[in-house]
C-alpha cells in the first residue's frame, strides 16, 4: 500500500517514518487498549494521533505536518466476525478526519486487490486532508 509511494525518487523527504504494527501487541504498544476493537475508527484515529505526534518530533519546530492511520480487516484464510473493511484517518495541525471503507462490496475480490483499494484510499486521504484533492467516495 504506502510502500508504493517509497518508489518515487524524493520520497524521504515527504515521509518521515513509516510503522506497520501488524499484530494486536504492536498495535497495543502505539495506542494501547481499543475498546472498540482494532479494526475500528477510535483505533485508527489513535494510530494518526501517534503518528502525528512521532512526526512533530522528527521534523522540528515550524514544520507541517500530518499523522495518517488506517486499521483493516481484509479477506483472509480463518473465520472471523465482521465484514471486510477498513478505518482511515488522517492528523493535521487542524483537525482529524475519519473515512470508512467497505472492502467487501467486490465479492471474490482477492487480499490483493483489497490491499491495493486501501493503499490507493490512504494516499487519497492524505491529499485530502492536505487540500491538493477533493472528496472521499471510496
Amino acid at each position: 500500500m504506502l510502500f508504493r509511494s517509497l518508489a518515487v525518487p524524493g520520497a524521504s523527504r515527504t515521509i518521515l517514518d513509516l510503522t506497520v504494527p501488524y499484530s494486536p501487541a504492536a498495535l497495543g504498544e502505539i495506542i494501547g487498549d481499543c475498546e472498540s476493537g482494532a479494526v475500528s475508527e477510535q483505533s485508527a484515529a489513535r494510530l494518526a494521533e501517534a503518528a502525528f505526534r512521532r512526526a512533530e518530533k522528527l521534523a522540528g519546530p515550524g514544520v507541517e505536518v500530518a499523522g495518517v492511520g488506517c486499521t483493516a480487516a481484509l479477506n483472509t484464510d480463518r473465520k472471523r466476525k465482521g465484514a471486510d473493511r477498513a478505518h482511515i484517518a488522517v492528523r493535521t495541525d487542524a483537525e482529524t478526519r475519519t473515512w470508512f471503507m467497505d472492502v467487501g462490496d467486490e465479492p471474490g475480490a482477492s487480499r490483493a486487490t483489497q490491499d491495493r483499494r486501501v493503499g490507493d484510499a490512504v494516499l487519497h486521504a492524505v491529499a485530502v486532508a492536505c487540500g491538493v484533492a477533493e472528496g472521499m467516495d471510496r
